[in-house]
């Protein structure tokens, strides 16, 4: 049934069946180190409590079916120092990020992941794997859809979709008007202590400003089938690709083929 409970950490190997009932928290679920949660269902798991996260995630946790999980004042959906595998649903932060990933490793299958004020995605070290070959991934942000500073340890983001006939991954920035909003961004610090490797294919990546910012000792390969796009009509000029923010260091790797494009809103490529 519908119900609401307090703040829960999992002592034990835990399925939550949310079988299309919502279980409305006022706290943190945690699932500590050693422990396997996993989620199924086609229910929702919220909270509207100002708390740092709905789900801290340092176990193994698993995201099955298409249950939701939504916190309206979190600062992130789901925190993840462990292994985060989300085979399908949606994760949300109403006030911030979707995921925040703390040097754990996060792995999407299928399925939305919003952040409504800030990002889908942000990242300070570890592992992001993005891979389908036919469901929709569809990641964005108010300002970025996957921000990727390498703070804690080396950062690895692997994006791949159906090359043949994709994309089926969405990555964007959903502001209108911010001009600094990113697709992508890697490394946009100079403080950043690690580096980040980025491989891209099978993927549409699009924002009213960049589509692309690749920074700091960050390494960027773009493979077949990549769409990048800037929707800025006003600003005719505006970075499809940022690059180069070490300029000493800074390398981009493509192999381009027919079915890349790199355009503006108005399709000067």
């Amino acid at each position: 049934k519908n119900n609401s409970s307090s703040a829960v950490t999992i002592s034990k190997n835990v399925t939550i069946n949310t079988n299309g009932k919502t279980i409305t928290m006022t706290g943190t679920i945690t699932n500590p180190s050693g422990y396997t949660l996993s989620i199924s269902g086609n229910g929702k798991i919220t909270s509207s409590s100002s708390i740092d996260e709905l789900i801290t995630a340092r176990g193994t946790t698993n995201l099955m079916t298409d249950a939701t999980i939504y916190c309206t004042k979190c600062s992130n959906g789901v925190k993840v120092y462990g292994t985060f595998t989300m085979d399908s649903g949606t994760v949300r932060g109403g006030n911030g990020n979707g995921f925040s990933v703390a040097g754990g490793t996060l792995n999407v299958y299928s399925g939305t992941i919003v952040g409504d004020t800030a990002n889908g995605i942000t990242s300070t070290g570890g592992n992001i794997t993005l891979s389908t070959s036919g469901r929709e991934i569809s990641v964005s942000g108010l300002l970025y859809g996957i921000l990727a500073n390498s703070s804690s340890k080396n950062l690895n983001i692997h994006i791949s979709g159906n090359t043949m006939e994709g994309p089926y991954i969405k990555i964007f920035a959903t502001s209108t008007t911010n001009l600094s909003s990113t697709a992508l961004a890697t490394n946009t610090s100079s403080s950043v202590n690690y580096s980040s490797t980025v491989e891209i294919e099978g993927a549409a990546l699009y924002a009213y400003g960049h589509g692309i910012s690749n920074g700091y000792d960050s390494t960027m390969t773009i493979g077949d089938n990549v769409n990048i796009e800037s929707k800025n009509t006003t600003v005719l000029n505006k970075d499809l690709m940022k690059l180069g923010e070490n300029p000493t260091s800074v390398t981009l790797d493509s192999n381009i083929s027919s079915t890349t494009k790199i355009a503006n809103a108005n399709y000067t490529y």
